[in-house]
């Protein structure tokens, strides 16, 4: 979510009111688990169990039990990672499970990084379209292929059990990450998906109670500090906002002639590198189009499923026109996760449109 967006957001969640009776925020993610690798510290302000870094009691007891140093400072985020490797301070990437060519909001950000740095390895089930500029690429293991657990968005946390064997040199994320460790010389023992639950529960509260024979076919809600908690529909109140959060000043400057807002929005069903793979899944995925209202369409002569080419700062591409009352004059809208629809290469939301070249 942009940055201006998520204060806005929370501010309209505290006017109906926060908790069981009230208002909550269900951000839909691009990926399965997405909730889970939060909750596991992916972020640079946190460690698992979304306890903050910069907190001098959480580091002290992490370090005791982990027998490492660990950094009392935020890290970078995804933006200013990807800065830092352009800028040439970051000299190597490693990426797990994504694909940011494809997927991250600045294209040529991604670009600019990735032709900077003197390493790039890619762990990944596909040999996706950052895969193709890796160095290094390390074959993962699918959901169905290992064990473990999935988070959802009500912090409902589920086990999941291999269907089938790894197929060909693929590995799980955990066979990867030790052999890689021991590599470095580091004495690491290839743990049980079990195992790494158990570390879980003891580094972070919010998981204490939930052993692996606890989370059962139907699985916990965390908070769960104590195994005869029976976890947490809602959220505790300590756990909520209960001040308003500061809306930056919006930079709103008008429309040039002829310009128009994009909004980039997700298809539930992401059709990437996953769901395009099989026949079964693929009716799921609909062709990009750019939705337009029928006045803009007017004005330029547009019909529906006419291409139509969209550009901005010399950069292109053209998508289908679906012509639409629900979308406001002076916007267009287009699912920016579709095959076809890599609107990051544009680099901005304010664009222009016009008849395509078909």
């Amino acid at each position: 979510v942009d940055e201006g967006y998520l204060p806005a957001l929370i501010d309209l969640a505290l006017l109906k009111g926060l908790g069981p009776q009230g208002a909550s925020l269900y951000p839909i993610r691009r990926g399965g688990n997405a909730q889970g690798a939060l909750d596991m510290g992916v972020h640079p302000r946190l460690l698992p169990g979304h306890q903050s870094i910069e907190d001098p009691t959480v580091r002290e007891r992490m370090e005791k039990l982990w027998g490492a140093k660990l950094p009392s400072e935020p890290g970078r985020d995804t933006r200013q990672i990807l800065s830092g490797a352009a800028a040439g301070e970051i000299v190597g990437l490693y990426i797990l499970g994504a694909d940011p060519l494809a997927h991250y909001p600045d294209r040529g950000l991604v670009e600019e990084a990735l032709s900077k740095v003197e390493l790039l390895i890619v762990q990944e089930l596909f040999l996706t379209e950052t895969a193709t500029r890796a160095q290094v690429v390390l074959p993962a293991a699918a959901f169905a292929e290992k064990g473990g657990t999935f988070t959802n968005l009500e912090r409902r946390v589920q086990r999941i059990w291999p269907a089938t064997p790894p197929r060909g040199q693929a590995k799980t994320d955990a066979e990867i990450l030790s052999a890689l460790a021991v590599a470095m010389g580091h004495r690491f023992e290839h743990p049980t998906a079990e195992a790494i639950w158990e570390e879980l529960r003891r580094v972070a509260p919010v998981y204490a109670g939930m052993t692996y024979a606890r989370l059962g076919e139907v699985g916990l809600q965390w908070p769960c500090p104590a195994p005869d908690h029976p976890g947490s529909e809602h959220l505790p109140a300590d756990w909520l906002p209960d001040e308003w959060v500061p809306l930056p000043e919006p930079e709103l400057t008008a429309l040039r002639e002829g310009e128009f807002h994009l909004v980039v929005g997700p298809w539930l069903f992401d059709g990437g590198n996953m769901v395009s793979r099989t026949q079964l899944l693929r009716y799921l995925v609909p062709e990009p189009r750019l939705h337009l209202h029928p006045q803009d369409a007017q004005r330029l002569g547009i019909r529906e499923g006419q291409l139509v080419r969209i550009w901005a700062d010399g950069r292109a591409l053209e998508l289908p026109a679906h012509i639409a009352h629900t979308i406001q004059p002076g916007a267009v809208f287009a699912y920016g996760n579709l095959p076809g629809a890599a609107l990051n290469q544009l680099g901005t939301r304010r664009v222009y449109i016009e008849v395509g070249a078909g």
